[in-house]
This record gives C-alpha cells, sequence and structure tokens, in this order.
C-alpha cells in the first residue's frame, strides 16, 4: 500500500490516508469475494473510495474484475477501484473497455466515475527544490552563530572558513541565487545579509539540510583532533535530554576518507560498533562550540524526529541561540 500511497501522492500532489474495512462491513459479500481481494477505505477528491487488492497471484479476466467490483459496489454502496501488480497493455486495454476503475502504481490510473485517466509514463512535472550547499550553509550557520560576515571579501570568508576561493564563490553565488545575501558592486566583492538574527534563519530554513552525507558504527577510536562530539551526545549535552550509552561522533568527509586511505578506519557499518559515526559535508570544527557541534546542525540533525521529547528539547536549543 505504501507504493500506491507515494504513486498518489506524486500525481494529485497530497497522501491518499487508507484504512482497513472492518470485517462487519464486509457481511454481505460472498466468501469467495472476501478470499480474493483485501479491502481499504480512502478519500479521493472528497469521495470514499473502497479500495481492492489481490491478495494473491491470480490475475482474474477483465469481465470477472468487472462482475466481482459491480458486486462489492452494489453492497457497500461506494466507488470501487482495483489496485493491480503490472499487466500487460492488451490486458490494460480490455479493462478500459470494460469501463473498471484501476490503478497500476507507478504506471496508469483509470477511474472513469471520476472522469481520471492518467497514462503509462505520463508524469507530472514536479518542481525541483533548491538548497544551500554545504559550504554556503557552513558559511550562514558561521555567520549566525560565531562571527558578523557582513562586508567581509571573498579571500577573508575562504581564510576564516577554510575553503578554496573557488568554493566561496560558488557558495556565495547559491546564497545570492536563494535570495539570502547580495554583493557590493564593486570591483573587490563584499558579502552583505541584508536581514539578520532569527529574521534570517527563519528565511534560510526551507533551504537547509542535515549536515552528514552518511552514519555508520564502528569499534576503532579515530584521532581525537577529528572528532567531534554530535547527535544525542551533543543534545545532552546542551539540553535536558538523557545521555545515550553510546557515544557520537562527527567528522568531516576529507578527514574521514583519508583515514580510510590509510587503513585507519576497518570496522565502518550500518549495523553495530562501540561508537556511532556521522560523516559530514562540511567540517564540524569550522562551528563547533569545543569538542560539541554547533546547535544550528545539531538542529538540522534532529528537525524531522518524531520524539516529542526530543522535539521540545530542540525548540528549547534554538531559542537559546543568541540571534
Amino acid at each position: 500500500m505504501e507504493k500506491l500511497t507515494n504513486y498518489m501522492e506524486k500525481v494529485f500532489g497530497f497522501k491518499i490516508k487508507l484504512n482497513d474495512i472492518p470485517g462487519t462491513d464486509l457481511k454481505g459479500l460472498p466468501f469467495f469475494i472476501k478470499e480474493a481481494y483485501r479491502f481499504r477505505y480512502g478519500l479521493l477528491r472528497d469521495v470514499r473510495i473502497i479500495f481492492i487488492e489481490l491478495k494473491g497471484n491470480e490475475i482474474f479476466t477483465p469481465q470477472q474484475f468487472k462482475k466481482h467490483t459491480e458486486i462489492i459496489h452494489d453492497k457497500l454502496n461506494d466507488s470501487v477501484i482495483l489496485l493491480l501488480p503490472a499487466l500487460e497493455s492488451y490486458n490494460r486495454n480490455r479493462l478500459i473497455q470494460n469501463k473498471i476503475n484501476f490503478i497500476i502504481p507507478g504506471k496508469q490510473i483509470f477511474i472513469p466515475e471520476l472522469l481520471i485517466d492518467l497514462k503509462e509514463y505520463i508524469q507530472p512535472v514536479k518542481k525541483q527544490t533548491e538548497y544551500l550547499q554545504p559550504a554556503a550553509q557552513c558559511l550562514l550557520f558561521y555567520h549566525l552563530q560565531h562571527k558578523d560576515l557582513n562586508d567581509k571579501t571573498y579571500r577573508e570568508l575562504a581564510k576564516i572558513l577554510d575553503y578554496t576561493y573557488k568554493t566561496i564563490t560558488r557558495a556565495v553565488e547559491n546564497l545570492i541565487a536563494l535570495n539570502l545575501c547580495r554583493v557590493t558592486d564593486t570591483k573587490t566583492k563584499h558579502l552583505q545579509f541584508e536581514i539578520s538574527g532569527k529574521e534570517l534563519w527563519d528565511k534560510a530554513v526551507p533551504f537547509l539540510t542535515k549536515p552528514f552525507i552518511k552514519t555508520g558504527y564502528l569499534d576503532e577510536l579515530l584521532p581525537e583532533q577529528y572528532l567531534f562530539r554530535t547527535n544525542i551526545t551533543a543534545l545532552a549535552h546542551y539540553t535536558m535530554i538523557a545521555e545515550d550509552k553510546k557515544t557520537y561522533f562527527a567528522i568531516y568527509n576529507t578527514n574521514f576518507n583519508r583515514l580510510n586511505k590509510e587503513n585507519k578506519i576497518m570496522t565502518f557499518n550500518d549495523y553495530d560498533g562501540r561508537y556511532f559515526l556521522e560523516v559530514w559535508k562540511y567540517n564540524p570544527k569550522t562551528l563547533a562550540k569545543k569538542e560539541f557541534v554547533d546547535p544550528l546542525s545539531l538542529y538540522m540533525i534532529f528537525r524531522d524526529d518524531v520524539d516529542e521529547r526530543i522535539e521540545m528539547e530542540c525548540e528549547k536549543l534554538l531559542n537559546e541561540v543568541p540571534w
């Protein structure tokens, strides 16, 4: 069903919530139909729909499908949509000829009762969301948490943030494209943020991403100069949340790759280990407060967390930033 809901969201722009139909609602249906299908209710265009999905691998003929959907419709008084796996084109054409409502997730939607006929390979154009590049996000977070970067030249920014001139140029262009800053119109360009503090943060939030590229576990402790405490370990430092038994570390991707080439990383894996490691897109050292990652990057790690306690502590963390 997840494949169906994702497909419907892609096509219509909203998620459809499906609920199992209680057995008591199916009492009037023939036994062979109840055994052949799974039944769920859903809302489509404010119309309640019965979605039926085959339990087994048996594929009925179009005439049989038509008969089954008619029986279900007559007994339950709602429109019926048949959910099917991939079918040959001639079988799909026969379903269409018989005016049977059906959906093949990822392929086709045909619901003549609701005047919907979206054919194979016709996909809606999805607006591409832009994000801040890692260096641009690092620059912004430095400005918000450490030092005012207004009026700094590109070369000064490169020195402060330990990036190349070319990387800083691209980062500032990225910020400009998202209307987060501008540069002075002079031969030597100077960075200018026209808004500041919480207002700038709020404007930037839609373009921010998690700071890490990948995560994993490992048993060996890497050189301390490359590691900064992150995730729940850092959140426990900044807030009242309880610390985890395992220590969470962040490391810059460049340093991780170098240590890996030097065979100093031997046990990195997705399952378990003494330590948890986040491999970051930008250097946590640039923004860190002593051995802990910065609050704004930490907030981004937990922004989508569904745990209410963590959500509450993260909001406190954000409110304590001296904007």
